[in-house]
């Protein structure tokens, strides 16, 4: 809501500014200016570039995270209602990955679009895939591979629109969906016997 000026040196490419309040949009104009005097160039273009600043990082990772109903390609991930104990954060995004090695971490400032059907919602990296976004406290995932171990996690932020702040990767936890089994004989010796 008001103009900063900042006279930069000659040669330099680059200016960090500090103290930015969070969840705002800055507006910045580049005027080059002739060395020796303060005579902007005004006639022109004027280079500019709108950014966002993120929103305060939530202070603690998700906890009690929990499943159920796990099948071969589908299962139930629970966690911590938003404001309990060593919870915080406005919302929960999770994140699903086959390999259980994989990094998480979604980037400050971006914002990822969620489908419950792994591998259709928006990604943080090769094979990760957001599932879920919102306050709720659960996700039933589907879409996933038999017989598989997949890595969950669980990131608090706070923000929207280009101001979102991840609280690093999250609270993770592993868990191997079902074999797949199609048919199961059985035999009934009883019913054999001459």
């Amino acid at each position: 809501n008001g103009a900063i000026n900042v006279l930069h040196s000659v040669g330099a490419n680059t200016y960090t500014f500090s103290s930015l309040d969070p969840a705002i949009q800055y507006d910045f104009l580049i005027y080059p200016y002739a060395l020796g005097t303060i005579n902007y160039k005004t006639d022109g273009t004027v280079p500019a570039l709108t950014a966002f600043t993120v929103t305060t990082e939530p202070g603690a990772d998700p906890t009690g995270l929990a499943f159920s109903n796990v099948a071969g390609t589908s299962l139930t991930l629970t966690w911590n209602a938003i404001g309990t104990p060593a919870s915080s954060g406005t919302e929960r995004l999770v994140i699903v990955n086959p390999n259980s090695g994989s990094s998480f971490s979604p980037v400050d400032g971006t914002t990822y679009s969620a489908n419950a059907a792994y591998g259709s919602g928006g990604t943080t990296g090769t094979d990760n895939f957001v599932v879920y976004k919102g306050t709720g406290t659960s996700v039933n995932i589907t879409n996933l591979i038999p017989n598989t171990n997949y890595k969950f996690s669980v990131v608090a932020f706070n923000g929207s629109g280009g101001t979102e702040n991840y609280k690093g990767s999250g609270t993770q936890i592993n868990q191997v969906t079902s074999p797949n089994i199609t048919s199961v004989a059985m035999f009934n010796p009883a019913a054999n016997t001459p």
